[in-house]
């Protein structure tokens, strides 16, 4: 055993030691470290856990922030909420920004990058672990790793051979990977599109595109199966409907989001701004080949998330929100609900956070979730914050006793180089006493030119087991 121990912590420490001389992939809207904070609370399950982080791992962002919305209440950040005046980026960073906003065209010298991803659990086994190489040259870019994947992409056409998914088939619905390939054609504001993989199945699109607004189809021939899938966007909401013959509903996905900006808010004469975002997928016990639903969306038919914000424009960061989700199971003719509100307020020397979370509104609130954080930053370039937290489950019980769960206690320090270097040290009581439990984080984020990294690190102490590595989530990207 204290052999297993030994490897173990020499494998992360071995981890660590090599990250920190690498640096920073673009800060996502959620961090890996809040997944794992809503995990160890018990807001989501681990299976949920799960599934935002194989997400973030995919980079698929979008669906991702979708997940955590439903699941944890929490929307994503949202850069046009920030009243305060947006941050100057480091001369080094500007300049490589302002390079590569100069390159016009398909440059002809080969670029690209070589990634690694992977998450270590409390016995030192790497899981997930995805390898990534990805060249461009001209108009072509290969991946290999994960994907494999040889792409074509110039004045509308565009062309795919390899794991093709939902990127490749501009598809609003997440889709399983294939293996084969698929083309578009452009027509005027039309493009047309086909499909043809090594387990025989076909497809044919068409998209029509005018300005920021998107109509497409596609039929789809699977197994010996008829689908279509329909689906329209514009800049701010979009639906998509994927409907397989003998079945008896469509998957259905909508999406409605607004953001105001300042701007925007002075044109219209008024001291707030206004932020909604609705998403809402639909099905029946039944889905079509090759779409790829998280396990949490098949289970229910009905799951829909929505959140509504107000923030004031100015120096008080003053804001407000509110977050609901609708849960209907496929087994069941029940409807769950979960709801959020949180405000905060404070410029940036104090800045002050309060939130309550209805963990289910079918039984009438009996659970809640109470939260609150007090935020202090100093700097403007180079930021140094503290910051401090309290959370607990409080619930009333039908004998109509109240308890409060142990308080989890939080209290960190950051050191941040906008807008990409960060390193973070939090010290967390689980229990609300050192004597119950501790963990210890360690979140590392640098960045350079050519070397990109970021490592979240937990170790944990309880009452019948030492300082120990808990898990790790680490990821590095090299440029070249």
């Amino acid at each position: 055993m204290k052999h297993r121990i030994r490897n173990l912590r020499k494998q992360i420490l071995h981890s660590i030691l090599s990250i920190f001389c690498l640096g920073y992939v673009q800060t996502p809207a959620i961090e890996e470290s809040e997944v794992f904070d809503w995990w160890d609370n018990g807001i989501i399950s681990q299976d949920e856990a799960e599934d935002i982080l194989n997400l973030l791992e995919e980079g698929n962002t979008q669906e991702a922030c979708a997940l955590a919305e439903v699941y944890a209440q929490e929307v994503c950040q949202d850069e046009s909420l920030l009243s305060t005046p947006e941050a100057k980026p480091t001369r080094q960073y500007a300049k490589r920004t302002k390079k590569n906003k100069a390159i016009k065209g398909a440059p002809l010298a080969p670029h690209g990058y070589i990634l690694w991803k992977a998450r270590i659990d409390s016995t030192g086994h790497r899981i997930n672990d995805r390898k990534e190489l990805q060249v461009t040259f001209y108009y072509y870019t290969l991946r290999l790793g994960s994907q494999n994947l040889l792409s074509y992409k110039a004045q509308g056409y565009e062309a795919h051979f390899g794991n093709i998914s939902t990127r490749e088939f501009h598809s609003q619905i997440p889709m399983d990977t294939l293996m084969g390939t698929v083309a578009f054609f452009p027509l005027g504001h039309f493009r047309l599109g086909g499909t043809l993989d090594t387990s025989l199945a076909k497809s044919a699109h068409t998209e029509f595109t005018y300005g920021k607004n998107n109509i497409a189809a596609a039929y789809w021939r699977t197994q010996g199966n008829n689908s279509f899938l329909l689906q329209a966007g514009t800049d701010e909401a979009s639906i998509a409907a994927w409907y397989q013959m003998q079945q008896s509903a469509p998957i259905v996905k909508a999406q409605i989001h607004a953001r105001e900006t300042s701007k925007q808010a002075r044109e219209h004469q008024r001291n707030y701004i206004i932020s909604w975002n609705t998403t809402a997928y639909m099905h029946g016990s039944q889905v079509p080949d090759y779409s790829r639903l998280s396990s949490t969306v098949l289970k229910n038919k009905l799951w829909a998330s929505q959140n509504i914000a107000v923030a004031k424009t100015g120096e008080s960061r003053t804001k407000a929100g509110a977050t609901a989700s609708l849960f209907a199971p496929i087994d069941a003719d029940t409807l769950r609900a979960r709801f959020k509100l949180a405000a905060e307020t404070g410029p940036n020397i104090l800045h002050a956070k309060i939130s309550a979370t209805c963990l289910d509104a079918a039984s009438h609130c009996m659970q809640d979730y109470l939260a609150a954080k007090i935020t202090t930053q100093h700097g403007t370039e180079k930021t140094f914050t503290l910051d401090a937290s309290a959370k607990t489950r409080y619930t009333h019980e039908s004998s109509g006793r109240d308890n409060f769960s142990p308080p989890r206690l939080e209290a960190g320090i950051t050191y941040a180089e906008m807008p990409q270097n960060r390193f973070r040290m939090a010290v967390i009581l689980p229990k609300g006493t050192p004597q119950e439990a501790i963990t210890l984080r360690n979140e590392s984020k640098i960045s350079s030119n050519w070397l990109q990294c970021t490592l979240v690190v937990d170790f944990k102490q309880t009452r019948n087991s030492k300082m120990h590595p808990a898990r790790a989530h680490i990821q590095a990207k090299a440029l070249f």
